[in-house]
């Protein structure tokens, strides 16, 4: 987000004061400026709190795409790929209305298809819609090796409109979908939402996404239009000094972890009588003893439950021992982190196990309660995408479509996707995004109640940063409306190819090891490209399996080569990945080249152009070639005198011996 519009909140609070309109702070006007002190900065906190709280709110919404007059044509070759025993001959027939040769396969078949067919004609694929759930598709990504776009379908996993009732694990798609579309960009495609029913005019809509007629990639198409998602502020209320109150007894699942302990305490404040702490571990948790009296002292009373939440029989018997249940608040969750090509079904199923299992449980065997709340703690991982939380994605986005379809049925229900959590276990769901202060997360989540929300993001974001590196190596149409400032458009592949060729070899090792480190740094966070040292390994710099994807996105993107995952594994420094970089961009030099004497020279001066004499460490460097140069003209009789130049001039003269700047 941007900086806290406190200049706001001063600006009403001067103009407050000039007209001496006291009673909008509380004061009485006969009260001494002394005593009215203290409440004008309390209301002067409160309103920057509750600024900073403004832009924390986000809305997933859609904007209407305008029509296209013209017929939406595809060519070549698509894969449908379906589940066994199902079908999809409504998009077939519709797909091949628009021109596409469409085979209809299973996620075996299609794997059978690409070891058996030529390397070419799988590469020749012009694309692949898939129709399967998450486990499925994320099988079908490791097994189709193609760059042809895959597209996931749902039926009814999005709601467009208040009232919409959404398929749950559809929805887990989406939060799929927009983690592949981080780590795997060049192969993504989009997500597509249809209606049960594909007419002719829906079917025209499919096809003119999959042409990329439209420019979107996350769409939901309905007999009225077609509409693209966006992400929007949230407009602040007008009024936010409503409080949500509750009664009775609130159960909070991972009741016993931080997330569980913050919750527990706020509702301890909000009139609840009865907490109800569940977890697997029960009172065997950490911490519990301190967490249970600090509560007891707020004068309700407390029960620590060991419960799988996953467990539906556990969940039951929990559930019809609380005669007065009126406020449900599902925090538990499990993270599993891993880039796409890692991830197993049991992996997979692991994390959907307590996240989703446990809200299904609690969902179906409070039916018949009348509740106040029913609060899911989702994550902004399954709004956004967060490279290598394929799995948490994917789970929390199921969470988001409970709540709605609990609320297109009538029944009260809240998803909230957070952001990082300062000091708790949420801050590791979204690693990029600075951790929120826990009192001012609460507050955000009381409000949403008040004003009786059915799914919101509510994370600190900072769009200047976050957005540059989210849509580095691919547009995001969801963020349009909140990225003013577009990225600055990369060098065009071929430019840069066609003036590498032009180079001198030192230029060209220059050049590319340039591109290499400002990527690095753009990963990093560095201000400057000069900040990353060649010779020092990735793993030594903070370089982990999601910041190596985002690496490989970026390079392929800059330089149109296809690098793999591991990429900084086999190619461990910045200088090694660049010798890496510049074989594959000039096929006459071969990486075994980089072993000459020459060119080991060119790398030098290439990491020496970032070096100022007056460094301490550019001195440590003159020092060593000082004695190298005196070495080397004793043994080819060159009479270099050097044992008394400065620096600054054996610098000239290393210059003027091998022709380096």
């Amino acid at each position: 987000m941007a900086e806290p519009p406190t200049s706001a909140v001063d600006a009403a609070f001067w103009e407050a004061v000039e007209r001496e309109d006291f009673g909008s702070f509380g004061i009485d006007a006969g009260q001494p400026l002394s005593a009215a002190l203290p409440a004008l900065a309390a209301w002067r906190r409160m309103r920057q709190e509750q600024s900073v709280i403004d832009g924390w709110r986000y809305r997933l919404g859609w904007a209407p795409i305008p029509g296209v007059s013209e017929e939406a044509v595809l060519t070549g070759t698509w894969l449908l790929v379906v589940e066994p025993g199902g079908g999809a001959d409504d998009l077939m027939g519709a797909m091949r209305t628009a021109g596409a040769e469409v085979r209809m396969v299973t996620v075996a078949e299609a794997a059978e298809f690409a070891e058996a067919a030529e390397p070419e004609t799988v590469q020749a694929m012009s694309g692949v819609v898939s129709l399967l759930p998450v486990e499925e598709t994320v099988l079908l990504l490791q097994t189709l090796r193609t760059t042809a776009p895959l597209w996931c379908v749902t039926r009814g996993a999005v709601s467009v409109v208040d009232g919409d009732v959404v398929d749950p694990d559809q929805a887990g798609l989406w939060g799929l979908g927009r983690v592949i579309g981080l780590e795997h960009p060049d192969r993504w495609g989009g997500l597509i939402d249809l209606p049960p029913a594909v007419d002719e005019g829906v079917g025209a809509w499919l096809c003119r996404v999959l042409s990329g007629g439209t420019g979107e990639d996350q769409v939901a198409v309905r007999a009225t239009g077609a509409w693209g998602a966006r992400l929007t502020r949230v407009t602040p209320a007008a009024d936010t000094s409503a409080e949500w109150r509750g009664r009775g007894t609130a159960l909070v699942t991972g009741g016993t972890g931080a997330l569980g302990g913050h919750v527990a305490r706020w509702l301890a404040g909000a009139g609840v009588e009865r907490i109800v702490l569940a977890s697997r571990r029960g009172a065997e948790a950490p911490g519990v003893a301190e967490l249970v009296a600090g509560l007891e002292t707020l004068g309700v009373v407390v029960s620590v439950v060991g419960c799988d939440v996953a467990d539906r029989g556990e969940v039951a018997a929990l559930v019809a021992g609380i005669a007065d249940l009126r406020t449900v608040v599902h925090t538990a969750g499990v993270l599993d982190d891993g880039v796409l090509e890692s991830l197993t079904s049991e992996r997979i199923r692991e994390v959907m196990r307590v996240k989703v299992a446990g809200a299904r449980n609690l969902d179906e065997l409070t039916r018949g309660r009348d509740l106040d709340a029913f609060v899911l703690f989702s994550s902004a991982a399954g709004t956004l995408g967060n490279a290598g939380q394929a799995s948490y994605a994917a789970a929390n986005a199921v969470l988001d479509g409970l709540a709605q379809r609990r609320r297109a049925e009538g029944l009260v229900a809240t998803s909230l996707a957070w952001g990082a959590w300062a000091d708790s276990g949420m801050g590791a769901a979204q690693r990029q995004l600075p951790g929120m202060p826990p009192e001012l997360a609460i507050a955000a989540l009381q409000q949403s109640l008040v004003a009786d929300e059915t799914t919101m993001m509510i994370a600190d974001v900072k769009w200047s940063s976050f957005g540059s590196r989210f849509t580095a190596v691919r547009p995001s149409p969801l963020l349009s409306e909140l990225l003013t400032v577009a990225t600055p458009p990369m060098e065009p592949v071929e430019e840069f190819a066609t003036r590498l060729r032009g180079m001198s070899p030192i230029e060209r090792d220059r050049a590319v090891l340039g591109l290499v480190r400002t990527h690095v740094a753009a990963v990093l966070g560095h201000a400057k490209p000069a900040s990353v040292d060649p010779a020092r390994t990735f793993q030594e710099v903070g370089f982990d399996s999601l910041t190596a994807v985002e690496l490989r996105n970026r390079l392929a993107t800059a330089t149109g080569v296809a690098f793999p995952a591991s990429v900084i594994f086999d190619y461990p420094t910045t200088a090694a990945l660049a010798d890496h970089v510049r074989a594959q961009l000039v096929p006459g030099e071969t990486e075994g080249d980089a072993t000459s004497v020459l060119d080991e020279l060119n790398r030098l001066e290439a990491v020496l152009s970032d070096l100022s004499p007056s460094d301490l460490a550019g001195a440590e460097v003159a020092a060593k070639i000082k004695s190298l140069l005196s070495h080397w003209g004793a043994a080819t009789n060159r009479d270099i005198e050097l044992d008394s130049a400065t620096d600054e001039e054996m610098f000239d003269l290393l210059g003027k011996e091998f022709g380096i700047s």
